[in-house]
């Protein structure tokens, strides 16, 4: 899989009842290969942050497997790899499918399209 960094660029959404994953990514200066970008999985009826990371990231793609997400200069409220080891199973203009550390695929969808 080949995705480009900018294809990512935006807010993308993942809703599990109460339970809401926002994935902020932004380009990162003038480099069109590295982001900055905040993944946050917060209660949407208080507000309250269950986990949350922010950092640079760029993209690892390979010719015959899905990319991943390769973090660089993360900030953390606390050590949970399950949500940092990220790979992209699928991706289009809407919906992007994540793979979390720990297997599970979550469907985020792009606010604003």
């Amino acid at each position: 899989m080949n995705i480009p960094l900018q294809q990512l660029f935006g807010t993308w959404r993942n809703t599990d009842g109460k339970m809401l994953v926002d994935f902020n990514i932004h380009q990162f200066g003038n480099n069109y290969d590295l982001a900055r970008s905040m993944f946050t999985i917060y209660n949407s009826e208080n507000n309250e942050i269950f986990y949350e990371w922010h950092g640079k990231f760029s993209i690892n793609n390979y010719p015959d497997s899905i990319s991943e997400i390769s973090l660089d200069e993360i900030f953390k409220t606390e050590d949970k790899p399950e949500y940092e080891n990220l790979k992209i199973w699928a991706i289009d203009d809407i919906q992007m499918i994540i793979q979390l550390g720990n297997g599970t695929k979550l469907i985020f969808n792009k606010l604003g399209s």
